[in-house]
């Protein structure tokens, strides 16, 4: 039997065909485009066989007046109604597109909870897709993951699958949440693609208009813009300069765009919710508060029990009780930072769970809604990923089969 190429021998050892082949080198050729694609649509599948159960559950808490009782919905102009400054409006509070995608599913099939949530699936598994399609990219760029689209659908999978995303699709008024990923990801993966110069200004008009609709699909999408920028100058563009030269228009019209968006939203009638919790409204006292939570949001990517649908964490009213999860979250965060500054690539990942998880659990005070587990819905990929790779650089160096596949049996067993 004749050796395997170099790049075979480099990549993570494993297991063998009859005829020589590596068996995840076979997967990874079964995965082309088409392969990707039977995968992405036996993935719904799969979400329907899981969230099924709960397609006909009532509907809950907010989306009572959201939806339910929401007369804009029945409003003669409701595009106008949704949009202006009022009690009902408000439900929706300048987030148009969850606001729109709700008014779709109340005209064509009125108050069916079961549609609602078929939608919120729908939602979630197109945010699959797109997380694929910027994972492929992103390793084929990287050229350290031996088997990129092998290890992009097991991401997608992975992530679409995991028990943290269930409040985000069951929960009718947060698909503001999914939304805001999927859009999220589309301008990611449409910048990555405008490193074809023939097409470069329709990749990029496109990661616009997908990051415009992010923002005003939720605030937490705020610091995609920074994300996009590190995305450019690592696999776009190549240098800051480049950037400068030639797509400074690209980003002059993403800044005024979001500086706009940004003050509309912040006109709206959320800002008041500081003076409804006085023990979180200080922003000092809120972020000691968030480092317990941000703490257990990482925790329950690992273990994801108990998931609370509406956690009511701990105020903060000692040093022991935030400054020992400060401590553990500023060693993870800042050994990432530190191989970040070898590895520029991991960038990626980590942004992604700190530009998401800023808005909402930082010093920015959100009193009424201090902890829930669907702010991990994007910020759940970066620690899937980091975890998948570190897996597998683990696995290569103990010589195991298939070193990150390690982590993704360990993933399924999380399932209650």
């Amino acid at each position: 039997m004749p050796p395997p190429p170099p790049a075979a021998r480099s990549a993570l050892t494993s297991p063998t065909t009859d005829a020589g082949t590596p068996l995840l080198e076979r997967i990874e050729r079964l995965l082309s485009w088409r392969g990707m694609l039977i995968a992405w649509v036996l993935l719904f599948q799969w979400l329907m066989l899981v969230y099924g159960p709960s397609l006909p559950t009532p509907f809950l808490y907010d989306d009572l007046p959201n939806i339910v009782t929401n007369e804009d919905l029945r409003a003669d102009h409701p595009l106008a109604a949704l949009l202006a400054d009022h009690p009902s409006s408000a439900q929706f509070d300048r987030r148009p597109v969850g606001g729109l995608v709700s008014l779709f599913n109340f005209r064509t099939a009125g108050l069916n909870e079961k549609l609602f949530r078929v939608t919120n699936l729908i939602i979630h598994w197109l945010a699959a897709g797109a997380l694929c399609l910027v994972a492929v990219q992103l390793a084929q760029r990287i050229g350290k993951i031996p088997y990129p689209r092998l290890f992009a659908v097991l991401l997608a999978v992975l992530w679409a699958v995991h028990p943290i995303q269930s409040t985000a699709v069951i929960y009718i008024s947060q698909r503001m949440e999914s939304l805001m990923t999927l859009f999220f990801l589309v301008s990611c993966a449409c910048l990555l693609n405008a490193s074809r110069r023939e097409t470069s200004g329709g990749w990029r008009a496109a990661s616009a208009v997908a990051a415009f609709l992010c923002l005003l699909s939720k605030e937490n999408g705020a610091g995609l813009p920074l994300l996009l920028l590190v995305l450019d100058r690592l696999f776009v563009a190549g240098s800051w300069k480049s950037i400068w030269l030639r797509h400074r228009l690209f980003y002059v019209v993403l800044a005024l765009g979001w500086t706009a968006a940004s003050v509309w939203i912040l006109q709206g009638p959320r800002v008041g919710e500081w003076n409804d919790v006085p023990s979180l409204a200080s922003p000092w006292r809120y972020f000691q508060t968030e480092c317990h939570v941000v703490l257990n949001y990482l925790r329950l990517v690992f273990w994801p029990s108990p998931l609370v649908f509406a956690p009511v964490p701990r105020v903060a009213e000692n040093w022991y009780d935030w400054f020992p999860h400060l401590v553990v979250l500023a060693g993870v965060f800042g050994s990432l930072s530190w191989q970040a500054s070898r590895k520029p690539w991991i960038w990626v990942p980590l942004l992604a769970i700190l530009l998401v998880l800023a808005p909402t659990s930082s010093f920015i005070p959100v009193p009424l809604e201090p902890a829930f587990d669907y702010r991990m819905h994007l910020p759940s990929a970066g620690v899937l990923a980091l975890l998948m790779i570190a897996g597998w650089r683990l696995g290569g160096r103990v010589n195991m089969n298939a070193g990150w596949t390690l982590v993704v049996a360990g993933e399924h067993l999380q399932w209650p």
